[in-house]
């Protein structure tokens, strides 16, 4: 397999996805592929490549719109005639006859553009939409839009059409693709902009109740090819209106933030986000490496709350367990400033729809506050804990307050109130707040205070906080008695705090309305307190038998034990989540971690860190739970509390490799130096294809039985056979040795892939529809598509993530049309842009004017392939295209190649004189010296002229289109920057000065990490040279010298000249090149 392999095999990713959800995308793709790359063509060049979004929606209306120009068809016949007098017989006047005929005209091209909308609704609709198996139950529905096009119109009807689509989506929220009506597959998650105002404020205004607010959570439509800085360019330039988007990163609920260069769907699929979730779009500085999440002292006030998504998730989450419970209904699903279930919970607990949005959320959403206090959200947890407790029999009123406090532990207590290292610190916090709820409902105390029952309740001012307080210190400390080390006869803090309440509720006489307190109910009240702490009490007696089992030393001492290097790791591993810290048998947590039964955990770990192959196996493990599992166990699961499980184990594999030196620190990569967290999307890589490897093997064995009887492999060099790989080395050593997982294996890797998903079923990249409809497949046979989805998309986002992807042939190049991936890559962008401003000054060579930096904001620059030859617009070469601006683009389509040459080389001789002073003397001299030679080289015959005078006043004609004191200030900007920039090599003080780009910006940023690519001796001399020759790469190398190596002072050391004699040639070495790599799967 080639490098176009991988191309195809990415496009065929939708194919093999999970229950078709890319069918509609491999067929319609696939058919309307090359018309849709045509009109996207014509587009780009009318529009530029900045806002293809816009350009598509122009298409629509110009297409929608038909009509005749009345008045150039009036000129036309007047045009025939040689009078416009009465007198002359043989010629009459000529009449306005436009309005004559023109409506009938216009009606009938009307009525044409209505049928040809039927006929582009009707095969959306049969093609693309009811083959689906998500929309089979809306046919009917789609059809009755359909038949309404002409009252709706074609926006309208598209738009119906779409809201019925995303209302089927909600069933399948992890499948959020769907293909448009022009072919395009699109992907429709939630962006919500925090810290920060859309400056379009108004398209963020809604109106609730006859008041307008402003919500920044907008769900839209996007690309699903497009990366993630494409996306949050289409969102700023359609909604947000920022002037640049370089300091706003996405992340996700989970925190983690989403790489620029990622397939967004890709990636988001491949880390399981779902539709009832958000990406955050936040300034990167607001986000905290501290306890905390996001850092207040970057927040501005009046912006909408980083917290605010979680909480507004947290309340949404409880909607839908009330809802699940029986006691409120399904949304209505009406547009409010909230999701609709918010507003049906608050009319439950307190009559009021407004409350909860009101008062719990939106004062977070308009910026009026940071963050929840974190006792204020144990308040509001029992509330809805009394409030089960009173609307449902007890047996199934605890299986919802058990989940109600799970989604408080995860969307409230763990966000709000930090991290604690103790995993039993928010469940300590949690039954001191349950203390007084108990004792508030009863009616011995007024207030669900905790700090308030040292007056109220308890007899000596004990402090219940204490209870909790002390459990951040030391995570062993922790758990033993009061007096540490353990002495006979001491008491433990529970033991402590039990006494203490015996004594206060023997000593309480009446309740807070002077009723008197029966023993009947003060022992119904022990019961209920001594069950709260029975329950913990029996967590931590568990830790201690599971810190005995991780530990070394006498095994009859309890406390006297020594810990080894992975002690609080596996016990980490344990008790980082509420399922397998209720496991109390060792051979069933072997059989849950480690797939043997056999093998003691402890001896596993103690003696030296595992391989980094043991750690991948254990997470591999882990994605296949299921709830038979722990039900095997005598554990009850929910499906949340199977994901949490997962997802906290594998954060604690994932914090351990990371911690403990399995990923070189402190390297120097191409150039430049780095750390293990540059690494991270290698592990990623390597960590799902290990998951991928194991369930595969799982699932193809047809082991339908627990997890521990499935023997797991013996080492990762299994893992490499199974991917192609041939030794285990050549899997790890990306992470050992800080290096690109290199071309050649992940082809390896690709091919292997396609061989195995042939294999399995019979077909090469996808399924057929007459196979991959619903009920013709297994379940089996859907999991395992769903696995290959899976990886695939890892390995999209790791090939695009990394720059692969730019150098991957596409077959339409043949045409002469752009390669949209590579060409509209932010990395080839930036490239572009750095190249030919530092080259330049930052002037347009045809105009002798300085590029205006606005244009680099506003998406109005314009990159123009100046090269004759045939196959210009494939190419991708910084040397074959130069930067102007949209106003000017077309001016350039008038010049042939070797003229435009001639001009570009003029302005480099003479920006790189010796010289400090320009006159225009200097530019008629050089102008004189490069159009003789353009005119020699084409045998003193050219377009644009038949002497060298003629070609040089036509330059100086548009150099001085402005007058000559415009030509001459521009002369004095050119000499300035020329002084100030060019002779001291400040070329990154040019760049921010003059264009506002940083180090940090995007164009800078993406063009050095493109130079660092193009270092990679991985990259074969042939592909790279499609982007720089060896002259633009050492041209570039200094602007972004290696670290630690020498850095010129002058860019003018060396002068670089734009060529004519290599473009025909390289014409035919191209298309040699392209021939020779395709096809060869």
């Amino acid at each position: 397999i080639t490098l176009v392999g991988f191309s195809s095999l990415i496009e065929g990713t939708v194919g093999i996805a999970p229950q078709a959800y890319g069918e509609a995308k491999a067929r319609a793709q696939a058919a309307r592929r090359a018309e849709f790359i045509q009109e996207r063509e014509t587009l780009t060049e009318q529009h530029g490549t900045t806002n293809l979004y816009n350009s598509l929606h122009a298409l629509e209306n110009d297409i929608k719109k038909p009509s005749i120009d009345g008045e150039a068809l009036n000129n036309f016949f007047r045009g025939q005639q040689e009078s416009d007098t009465i007198t002359n017989a043989n010629n009459p006047p000529a009449l306005t006859i436009a309005p004559l005929f023109t409506p009938s005209l216009r009606t009938a091209r009307e009525e044409l553009t209505l049928k040809f909308n039927d006929i582009q609704f009707i095969d959306w609709i049969a093609r693309d939409l009811t083959p689906d198996y998500r929309f089979k139950g809306k046919k009917e529905e789609f059809e009755t839009i359909e038949k309404n096009l002409r009252t709706l119109g074609y926006q309208k009807t598209k738009e119906k059409i779409i809201a019925t689509i995303k209302e089927s989506l909600k069933e399948f929220p992890t499948s959020l693709r769907f293909v448009d009506i022009n072919g395009l597959e699109l992907h429709d998650p939630n962006f919500v902009l925090v810290g920060t105002n859309a400056r379009n404020r108004q398209k963020f205004m809604k109106s609730y109740r006859g008041t307008e607010y402003y919500d920044p959570k907008i769900t839209e439509n996007s690309i699903s090819s497009s990366t993630t800085t494409e996306v949050l360019k289409y969102l700023n330039n359609e909604y947000y209106g920022f002037t640049q988007v370089d300091n706003l990163v996405m992340m996700t609920l989970d925190g983690l933030i989403i790489p620029d260069n990622a397939i967004l769907a890709d990636w988001l699929e491949a880390n399981g986000y779902s539709i009832e979730d958000d990406v955050i779009i936040s300034p990167y500085n607001l986000i905290s490496d501290g306890k905390e999440k996001f850092a207040k002292e970057h927040w501005e006030e009046g912006t909408p709350s980083p917290y605010y998504p979680y909480i507004e998730k947290l309340y949404q989450e409880m909607g839908y367990l009330f809802e699940r419970a029986g006691l409120i209904t399904s949304p209505s699903g009406k547009d409010t400033a909230f999701d609709s279930i918010i507003y049906k919970l608050s009319t439950f607990m307190f009559g009021d729809s407004d409350t909860i949005p009101a008062d719990r959320i939106r004062r977070y959403k308009n910026g009026r506050y940071f963050k929840p206090k974190p006792y204020t959200q144990f308040e509001y947890l029992f509330e809805f804990i009394n409030r089960l407790e009173d609307s449902l029999p007890s047996q199934s009123a605890e299986k919802y307050i058990s989940e109600a406090k799970s989604i408080f532990d995860k969307y409230g207590f763990s966000v709000f109130g930090g991290e604690a290292k103790n995993p039993f610190y928010n469940e300590a916090r949690l039954i001191a707040y349950s203390i007084a709820n108990i004792l508030q409902r009863n009616e011995i105390v007024d207030s669900y205070s905790v700090d308030a029952l040292s007056t109220s309740f308890f007899l000596d001012n004990y402090k219940l906080t204490k209870f909790f307080a002390n459990l951040k210190k030391d995570v062993v400390k922790a758990y033993t008695p009061a007096d540490y080390p353990y002495k006979a006869g001491d008491k433990s803090t529970i033991d402590i705090l039990r006494e203490k309440i015996a004594e206060a509720l023997s000593a309480k006489l009446n309740d807070i309305k002077g009723n008197v307190i029966s023993q009947t109910m003060k022992d119904a009240i022990s019961q209920e307190i001594n069950g709260l702490l029975d329950g913990y009490q029996t967590k931590t007696d568990n830790y201690w038998n599971w810190f005995k089992q991780f530990t070394n030393g006498d095994k009859n001492e309890k406390y006297l034990r020594e810990k080894h290097g992975n002690t609080d790791f596996l016990l980490n591993l344990v008790f980082s989540n509420k399922l397998l810290s209720q496991i109390t048998v060792p051979k069933d947590l072997r059989a849950f971690l480690i797939g043997d039964t056999t093998r003691s955990l402890n001896s596993k770990f103690s003696i030296k860190d595992p391989l980094i192959g043991a750690l991948l196996k254990i997470k591999a493990l882990v994605s296949t739970w299921t709830f038979q599992d722990f039900k095997e166990v005598s554990i009850q699961a929910s499906s949340q509390d199977l994901k949490d499980a997962r997802q906290s184990v594998y954060k604690a594999i994932d914090d351990y490799i990371k911690s403990r030196g399995y990923i070189i620190d402190n390297f120097v990569r191409y150039g430049e130096a780095y750390t293990s967290k540059d690494l991270y999307p290698e592990y990623n890589f390597i960590s799902a294809l290990s998951t991928f490897h194991f369930q595969h093997k799982l699932t193809t064995q047809h082991v339908t039985g627990l997890v521990k009887d499935f023997k797991m492999p013996r080492s990762v060099q299994e893992v490499a056979n199974f991917l192609g790989i041939p030794t285990s080395n050549q899997f790890i050593r990306p992470l050992t040795k800080g290096q690109f997982i290199s071309p050649e294996i992940v082809e390896r890797i690709y091919t292997k892939i396609q061989q195995n998903f042939q294999q399995d079923f019979g077909y090469l990249y996808s399924l057929p529809d007459s196979v991959s409809q619903e009920g013709i497949l297994s379940e089996s046979e859907k999991n395992l598509l769903g696995q290959y989805r899976t990886v695939l998309a890892e390995l999209s986002s790791y090939v695009n993530q990394r720059g692969l992807n730019l150098f991957m042939p596409d077959s339409s190049s043949l045409k002469n049309r752009y390669d949209e991936d590579k060409w509209n890559d932010e990395r080839i962008k930036g490239y572009d842009v750095v190249f030919h401003l530092t080259q330049f000054l930052g002037f347009d060579p045809l105009f002798f004017a300085p590029l205006d930096k606005g244009i680099f904001t506003s998406g109005k620059w314009v990159r123009h392939h100046f090269r004759d030859w045939v196959l210009r617009k494939t190419s991708s070469s910084v040397s074959d295209v130069l930067l102007t601006d949209q106003d000017k683009h077309h001016t350039y389509e008038q010049f042939s190649e070797g003229y435009i040459v001639a001009v570009m080389n003029s302005l480099i001789e003479v920006i790189n004189m010796k010289k400090d002073d320009i006159s225009e003397a200097d530019l008629r001299q050089a102008l004189e010296k490069y159009m003789g030679k353009y005119l020699r080289n084409n045998g003193g015959k050219v377009g644009e002229g038949s002497t060298t005078t003629q070609l040089v006043d036509r330059v100086l004609s548009l150099w001085k289109v402005g007058g000559q004191s415009t030509f001459i200030k521009n002369l004095e900007k050119l000499k300035f920057r020329k002084q100030t920039y060019l002779k001291t090599g400040k070329y990154n003080e040019f760049l921010l000065r003059e264009y506002g780009m940083g180090l940090d910006s995007r164009f800078v940023k993406n063009a050095k990490d493109f130079q660092i690519l193009l270092r990679n001796n991985e990259i074969s001399g042939a592909t790279r040279d499609l982007y720089a020759t060896q002259h633009d790469f050492d041209y570039m190398e200094r602007i972004f010298p290696p670290s630690g190596g020498s850095t010129q002072t002058r860019i003018t050391d060396w002068i670089y000249i734009f060529s004519t004699h290599s473009s025909r040639q390289m014409q035919v070495e191209y298309v040699k090149w392209l021939e020779s790599t395709m096809f060869k799967i």
